[in-house]
């Protein structure tokens, strides 16, 4: 459904639990449901919030390389933490322009 209303791949959806868990295909959501105080366990189906985050393309793309084999752990861990280096920078930059304006 996200797929279609959004135009979000499947491939760049991250399901996440109410504490921020990503959840996996293979999960059951029911582990994470908090069943509703008070109601009948057979009447309450339990409540579950959930939140639909989109990842960047190719960090979609190297998390299924990696799990496909087609990544090394070294490659991948080389990109990740050129990323962060890069976000941390910006960062930076970001705050000495905001320091700037103070």
């Amino acid at each position: 459904e996200i797929q279609k209303s959004k135009r979000i791949p499947i491939a760049e959806q991250m399901l996440l639990a109410s504490e921020g868990i990503p959840l996996t295909d293979e999960e059951v959501l029911r582990d994470y449901m908090a069943i509703v105080e008070g109601a009948d366990v057979a009447e309450s189906a339990g409540i579950l919030e959930v939140t639909v985050r989109r990842v960047a393309a190719d960090w979609s793309a190297l998390v299924q390389g990696l799990g496909a084999g087609l990544e090394s752990f070294e490659h991948v861990r080389g990109r990740v933490q050129a990323g962060v280096e890069a976000s941390q920078a910006s960062a930076r930059r970001l705050q000495e322009r905001l320091a700037a304006l103070a």
